[in-house]
């Protein structure tokens, strides 16, 4: 079984760990990869402990962890058998659903006592022991327990939650503002990206345990904005190079996921180690004449995928679950694999200049532009000016429009008419769709129709996520749509990202953080602060708005340089104030665009 390489390692190394994959590869059992040297434990009695009955208990722990369940028992005689139940979901007060439902999480064992007192650890399947070190064991999700029959009286400090995590900085980022749904939902995310870390992978939930790229990628951008330390993004990046899915578009993605890790990093390692795996996942040699690919007609050769280190075919996803693709025809050149093309040609013209491939970075550029004036003369449909699903239908679905404007694809007259069609579509997309739905409606600038999905409470939406019971991220909105869905998929928490991204607008310029801009656009939200974490120290942003006013308050730490844009609803105000100096109309660009570290007050008025 191939090894995920180390993370430091030369070209020359890692060139020789990729053949020998490629000959002897036999897919993601590979365990070795799952046994990360740290992972932090941490006990948590429960928040709640309520006694239902003679030797009955009811545990609540408030989250939903990936961890066991230990107590401490005080029994009169060995050899007696006490029951305990631990789940995700509740079927009525201090009970336990033991019958969830999908890959909900529910599980009754009988614990063994011995005389005297006893701390246990309740003992769980050998199928909860996946992907985890020895040193830990099998973990599971759960939130609350139950213990039937117990002969001694159990208090809070009888009952621990052990969880298991990677290590996180959970006060490195903040967020709040004066909508209480926005706030929750980004308490979800924050609390979801520490929690799926159990395995010291990014992983998709419970029901599989391992890596794909479309979680990871998510995961990763949520790690940048939610805590410190960039290990675990760039371990799995590693991983995903040498281990990769099956989608289409997902084998790209790993194209952006390792500029991500360079654009807030600054460590070159990742994309110097792995340049020529990483070119070939632009999937550029399944090129046609007119520069669009398709894995179907003709089929991918196998030097091919022998490139991106598969073994098996490969083909689109689109949108996952398949009822969530908005009818979507499938054809063999597909608007959303092109687009995603596009996008890693782009970042890989990028990631070739940042290693001073100056040709290479011309060609892969010359090759995006290409890839876009192709969609926009045989995709985008003049007679209705949105996007179709693939070269020879005239469908236009939802995905078939917001992965190009995500990735600036349509010309600049069309994007508007684009963007008013995903406003009236909607969520009509999967948990992992709306995270390229809110970067399209952001780039279009229809911040208040991202807001109304972020705080929504309609039955596509983080709140009903939370409604429904979960305290982590699920992998569908609903069982109705996934009947197999589990309750800590972490592809399922864009706005971990999305709210300091672009609802805040903190995001980096260059690579390492060195610049960044600050482009907020937060509807109509009366407040927000935040605190977003970089290499060189926190960012931290606050904004107050109303109909006659509105303040910017920055804190920018030395070693970046900020470029700040204005929300488009604050055109209305003509007076601006830059720490107590007033901007002339013509200086008010040049200003914003360099501001240095420190703390900076901007006051606008009409």
């Amino acid at each position: 079984m191939i090894k995920c390489c180390p993370i430091k390692r030369t070209g020359l190394a890692a060139a020789a760990i990729a053949l020998w994959g490629i000959l002897h590869w036999t897919g993601p059992s590979s365990a070795a990869v799952f046994k990360p040297r740290h992972l932090v434990r941490t006990f948590a009695p429960p928040v709640k402990l309520v006694r239902t009955g003679s030797g009955d208990y009811f545990a609540d722990f408030g989250q939903d962890w990936f961890g066991q369940l230990h107590l401490r028992v005080n029994s009169p005689a060995g050899g007696r058998v006490i029951t305990v139940m631990m789940g995700e979901k509740l079927a009525s007060r201090d009970k336990i659903d033991s019958r969830p439902g999908g890959y909900i999480t529910f599980y009754k064992t009988g614990l063994r006592l011995r005389r005297g007192p006893h701390t246990y650890s309740v003992p769980l399947p050998s199928a909860d022991a996946r992907r985890m070190p020895r040193s830990i064991g099998a973990v599971m999700p759960f939130r609350y327990a139950q213990i039937i029959g117990c002969p001694s009286v159990l208090r809070r400090r009888d009952v621990r939650q052990m969880r298991v995590y990677y290590p996180f900085n959970s006060g490195a980022a903040k967020f709040t503002s004066t909508n209480h749904n926005l706030n929750a939902v980004w308490k979800l995310c924050h609390h979801s990206i520490q929690a799926v870390t159990f395995c010291g992978l990014f992983v998709d939930g419970n029901r599989e345990r391992r890596p794909y790229e479309a979680d990871a990628l998510i995961a990763e951008l949520d790690w940048f904005n939610n805590t410190t330390g960039e290990t675990l993004p760039a371990r799995t990046d590693q991983y995903l190079i040498y281990h990769p899915t099956w989608p289409t578009e997902w084998i790209m993605q790993s194209v952006l996921a390792a500029w991500y890790d360079y654009l807030y990093t600054g460590d070159k390692t990742l994309i110097r180690d792995n340049y020529t795996s990483l070119k070939a996942k632009t999937l550029v040699a399944l090129e046609r004449r007119d520069g669009l690919i398709s894995t179907i007609d003709p089929p991918v050769p196998v030097a091919v995928l022998h490139s991106i280190h598969r073994t098996r075919p490969i083909h689109a996803v689109v949108d996952w679950p398949q009822d969530e693709r908005d009818g979507f025809v499938m054809r063999p050149v597909n608007t959303v694999v092109n687009a995603f093309h596009y996008r890693s040609l782009v970042l890989m013209s990028r990631i070739a200049a940042a290693l001073g491939h100056t040709r290479r970075a011309r060609y892969f550029a010359s090759r995006a532009q290409l890839v876009r004036s192709t969609m926009n003369r045989l995709l985008l449909n003049p007679a209705t000016g949105l996007y179709v699903d693939g070269v020879g239908t005239g469908h236009s679905s939802i995905q078939a429009n917001l992965f190009p404007l995500a990735f600036g694809i349509p010309p600049g007259r069309d994007r508007s008419h684009i963007a008013d069609f995903l406003v009236r579509q909607g969520m009509k997309c999967s948990v992992y769709g709306a995270q390229y739905l809110l970067v399209a409606l952001y780039r279009a600038h229809r911040a208040q129709a991202a807001l109304n999905l972020l705080d929504s409470s309609g039955p596509n939406s983080w709140m009903e996520m939370l409604n429904e019971g979960s305290t982590l991220t699920t992998e569908a909105w609903s069982e109705r749509i996934k009947p197999n869905e589990d309750w800590n998929h972490i592809w399922g928490a864009a706005p971990g990202n999305i709210i300091p991204r672009y609802l805040m607008g903190i995001r980096p310029l260059a690579p390492g953080f060195t610049k960044a801009i600050i482009a907020p656009q937060i509807g109509d939200l009366s407040f927000a602060d935040i605190t977003v974490p970089t290499v060189h120290g926190e960012i931290a942003e606050k904004i107050r708005q109303n109909h006659g006013a509105a303040t910017l308050s920055l804190t920018i730490p030395v070693g970046i340089q900020a470029s700040i844009r204005l929300p488009r609803n604050w055109r209305a105000f003509h007076g601006i104030r830059l720490d107590g100096r007033a901007l002339p109309a013509g200086a008010q660009d040049k200003a914003l665009s360099n501001v240095g570290p420190g703390n900076h007050l901007l006051v606008l008025s009409k």
